[in-house]
């Protein structure tokens, strides 16, 4: 792994069967998800950093959000740096 690509999407309506019955014909997003704050959607982020710390990630990562303004983006960008202490702390400044 050489970079990694933060983002969370929700859904906004239905429920994570719908969107499995929903995949299977999709070209694109599915319409029932949006993007959110990092760290409130459906990725497990615990367990895409375990995993990333487990191969010796030590890469850039980049965000993708700010779709709903500077605010949305400033609590992605904490959670991020939050679970970047968390998983490597020795890295920590």
């Amino acid at each position: 792994v050489v970079t990694m690509h933060a983002s969370d999407r929700y859904l906004i309506s239905g429920t994570i069967d719908d969107l499995r019955r929903e995949e299977n014909d999709a070209v694109g997003y599915a319409k029932r998800l949006r993007h959110g704050t990092i760290g409130k959607g459906l990725n497990d982020y615990n367990r895409i950093f375990s995993e990333l710390r487990a191969v010796g990630f030590d890469g850039w990562i980049s965000i993708e959000d700010g779709v709903d303004g500077m605010e949305q983006l400033k609590e992605s960008v904490a959670f991020v740096r939050a679970k970047m202490r968390q998983y490597w702390p020795e890295a920590a400044r």
